[in-house]
């Protein structure tokens, strides 16, 4: 049978270029398959493709003269656990594969010819490449020579703070002020803000949405997995037009989406990989245009910048951020109302599963910071936050040494168990632990929420007589006032020299 020869109709991408992927109809994905004039190129995720592939007979009779397969971004899929279907996906293509007419008589059979791109080789994407070319030689092309290549119309800047809560205050306050200043001066300030995880997102959009309708500024839009399709499209169309705004998102956008016109990114703390950073920075700068990068890192995250550095990024000015304590009371007035405990439930999980290779954070320096992070939002600094023993237990940390940052239930992990009451023993502690933080389980736990006071005699345990006294463990002091931080063992200091390296 004579194949006519294609219809390239260049005025009409929208029929010969198809997009497959989660979230949508399949009804109205398989309709371009199911019609005549069948498109000339599919952008799928793999998910989806090859759940259409193994189910729909229409779909799978379409790829019978199928001549490219290109997987892209082929790192970041693998990092997503898209090996398997990827695999399947290949193999499945390439046995649907019919001769073509010119291709009668070749003594090889039929095969689609595969290309791959990826930022990052390593065992897991030669693995992937092996599988793709069917264990044959192939040409391998290197554009980087294992360096860092950062746009060179890219200026990266770095501030530096002194807690998890001042990476959100500082970053805040800069875009603000970006805001008020292009507003005045009438040049563009349209920028992307990249937070590792969800709840982050949430978050911080929420606290740049309500601190920008205080001055008449309504472009906030925020992007990441958990949104539907339709709300990611629809925040995606929104900044791709605009000439001005805020794009809050997570690891998505780090990739694969080109938003014109972006003047400036900005990273809030660690990404859970280098090359993260590299391709979030490359958000801006495109097209020849100038662009500015800026990271925001806490004390604690310091190891980041260094691994960074060590892989060739060059920060042309290091800063120290000034807390501007009206600015940060601003901003607590506005978390009151917020799900803090998930919000900093996220970043514990979130940090612990940074590689150590890229930074490596002590788990009880973690739970500290977090749980000053929930202070700090709640701007309550008499209570301990919630952690569920089944989170600490996973995150491999000692639950005894734990609770002195995080209200834990249940027994310690550690084989030398303190009594400090509780719960399990009315010892002399008496806070007690609790089950629930907002009233507790424990003997003496006269603790309300509601009026943030207790009840019972706090002096045994050190206690927290108000919110800018804390006594430590031993009873030996503490928080002298609410930036203030003392260890432990009552010695003092912000923070111990280990944790930071300025």
């Amino acid at each position: 049978m004579k194949r006519n020869k294609p219809r390239y109709d260049y005025k009409n991408l929208s029929r010969d270029v198809v997009t497959i992927m989660g979230q949508t109809s399949i009804r109205r994905s398989l309709s371009p398959f199911q019609s005549r004039n069948k498109p000339f190129i599919i952008v799928a995720t793999p998910g989806r493709f090859r759940d259409m592939l193994n189910n729909e007979a229409s779909f799978r009779e379409s790829f019978r003269y199928l001549k490219n397969i290109v997987i892209d971004e082929a790192d970041e899929l693998l990092n997503q656990n898209f090996k398997d279907e990827l695999i399947e996906i290949i193999s499945t293509l390439k046995s649907l594969r019919e001769r073509l007419p010119e291709e009668e008589g070749l003594e090889e059979g039929p095969s689609p010819k595969t290309m791959m791109f990826s930022a990052t080789i390593d065992d897991n994407v030669k693995e992937l490449a092996h599988t793709a070319f069917g264990g044959k030689d192939m040409p391998f092309i290197d554009i980087t020579h294992d360096k860092v290549q950062v746009n060179e119309n890219i200026t990266q800047s770095l501030i530096r703070t002194d807690s998890l809560f001042h990476n959100y205050s500082a970053s805040l306050k800069y875009i603000m002020d970006q805001v008020l200043e292009a507003r005045n001066d009438k040049h563009p300030f349209k920028a992307m803000v990249f937070i590792s995880n969800t709840n982050g997102v949430e978050l911080y959009s929420s606290l740049l949405s309500a601190l920008a309708r205080q001055h008449h500024f309504r472009n906030v839009w925020k992007l990441h997995g958990k949104l539907t399709q339709g709300e990611r499209n629809m925040a995606q169309g929104s900044f791709r037009t605009a000439s001005k705004g805020v794009l809050v998102a997570s690891n998505v956008a780090a990739r694969g989406l080109d938003f014109p016109g972006v003047t400036h990114v900005i990273q809030i703390g660690v990404n859970s990989e280098i090359a993260g950073h590299t391709h979030r920075v490359g958000r801006t700068g495109r097209a020849g245009k100038k662009g500015d990068s800026v990271l925001f890192i806490s004390h604690i995250e310091n190891g980041y910048v260094k691994a960074l550095e060590k892989d060739g990024n060059e920060f042309h000015s290091v800063e120290d951020h000034a807390v501007d304590e009206e600015f940060d009371d601003s901003l607590k007035r506005i978390t009151a109302n917020l799900d803090i405990d998930n919000i900093v439930t996220a970043s514990i999980s979130a940090m612990d599963n940074v590689p150590g290779s890229v930074c490596d954070i002590p788990k009880m320096t973690l739970l500290r910071e977090n749980s000053k992070l929930y202070q700090d939002l709640s701007d309550d600094y008499d209570t301990l936050p919630f952690l569920s023993k089944k989170q600490a237990i996973r995150m491999r940390c000692d639950t005894e040494g734990a609770r002195e940052y995080f209200s834990i239930p249940g027994a310690a992990t550690t084989v030398e168990k303190r009594n400090r009451g509780g719960r399990y023993g009315s010892g002399n502690n008496n806070r007690g632990h609790q089950f629930d933080r907002r009233g507790g389980s424990g003997y003496n736990n006269n603790y309300n929420r509601s009026n943030r006071n207790y009840k019972g005699d706090n002096s045994s345990r050190g206690g927290y007589n108000n919110r800018r006294n804390y006594n430590d463990r031993e009873g030996h002091g503490g928080y002298k006032n609410k930036r203030g931080y003392n260890d432990r063992e009552g010695r003092g200091g912000r923070f111990s020299k280990d944790d930071a390296d300025w």
